[in-house]
């Protein structure tokens, strides 16, 4: 019978588990919070749950409350790296006295699928405060304005990010005047370092057969480069971030919601334990 139990705690808690990154990654953070806080009442220690809820009340300006859990796993995992990121993050939340915005959109994330020549990555230049920063989280989705050779990137309410490396920028304010249209989600944050993954959603008649984003197999179409156009393309992977790299950002920023891994490892030494 303690076995049959045992068993049956860790299947709803696996089943809550899954509904509460489900939750997260559509942004429905109220149901999350209560999803979460089921686990909690169960697994009172759960690190993955406490981080999750933090999360979740981060999102829903409770940001007290959010600290809290983030606190309460550093108290049990002192070395946990989710915790330590989000509390620097509300420091600079409190510090710059900013309300936090709840962040209800979120792209899918098929959106960050490469296409050769329609989707690339950039870092963010000429970035805006470290408070405002501080609210940047993967998935979030970004409007691309153009300012005169600039391409300006700014947050659903508006809010100046910064803009695109303008070897990118460049060539897709020449897109947009011919028609183009593009979307933008952030692909991962570290710190003051923002990434964002841009893409064709929308390719005019007149441009068709022109890539928005210089294929690298293609050493001709480079009409973006403002300097050196020679440079090898190993140059260019190192200062934009290869493919690989982004994309450790982006799960990195995902495990936040969802650290399906560690959640997984944690329900077997639960067992073990029981």
């Amino acid at each position: 019978m303690v076995a049959q139990r045992t068993e049956e705690r860790i299947r709803v808690k696996r089943e809550r588990t899954k509904q509460a990154i489900d939750l997260a990654m559509a942004s429905k953070w109220d149901e999350a919070i209560a999803v979460n806080r089921a686990i909690l009442a169960d697994f009172h220690q759960d690190v993955e749950a406490l981080n999750r809820l933090g999360k979740a009340l981060s999102e829903t300006g409770k940001l007290g409350e959010a600290r809290e859990c983030f606190n309460q796993v550093l108290a049990i995992a002192p070395g946990n790296g989710i915790a330590k990121k989000n509390l620097e993050r509300l420091a600079l939340v409190k510090q710059n006295k900013t309300v936090a915005k709840a962040q209800h959109a979120r792209v899918p994330p098929s959106f960050f699928i490469e296409e050769t020549g329609k989707t690339a990555v950039t870092m963010l230049m000429d970035k805006a405060a470290a408070n405002v920063l501080a609210q940047v989280s993967a998935g979030e989705p970004v409007q691309l304005e153009r300012d005169e050779y600039r391409l300006v990137v700014k947050n659903g309410e508006g809010d100046y990010l910064g803009t695109v490396d303008p070897k990118i920028g460049l060539r897709l304010i020449s897109m947009i005047k011919g028609g183009n249209k593009y979307a933008a989600a952030i692909a991962g944050s570290r710190g003051q370092e923002i990434k964002v993954f841009i893409k064709e959603s929308y390719q005019h008649p007149n441009l068709r057969g022109k890539p928005s984003f210089a294929p690298k197999s293609v050493e001709e179409i480079r009409p973006h480069m403002l300097e050196n156009e020679n440079r090898a393309d190993d140059d260019d992977a190192a200062e934009f971030g290869s493919a690989e790299s982004w994309k450790a950002d982006l799960r990195e920023e995902i495990e936040e919601v969802a650290a399906i891994s560690r959640s997984a490892r944690r329900m077997r030494s639960d067992e073990e334990q029981e």
